[in-house]
């Protein structure tokens, strides 16, 4: 049982990762942002809808919205 649990806690740990470097000016007008989601949490099916959440709270932010 101890060993489960502890399995359990490292799994969820290193599972539960989405990085993001952020948003940065790539060009006049252009920009670009990386984010990545572990295979546990979807991986990049989960990370596309995370940049485009991220890209939409940026823009609306930048437009004053």
């Amino acid at each position: 049982m101890r060993y489960f649990l502890v399995t359990i806690i490292i799994v969820g740990a290193l599972g539960a990762c989405t990085t993001s470097a952020g948003i940065i000016p790539a060009g006049p007008n252009a920009y670009a942002l990386t984010v990545r989601t572990s295979p546990i949490l979807g991986g990049a099916m989960a990370a596309q809808p995370e940049a485009l959440r991220q890209a939409t709270t940026y823009c609306n932010r930048k437009d004053g919205k």
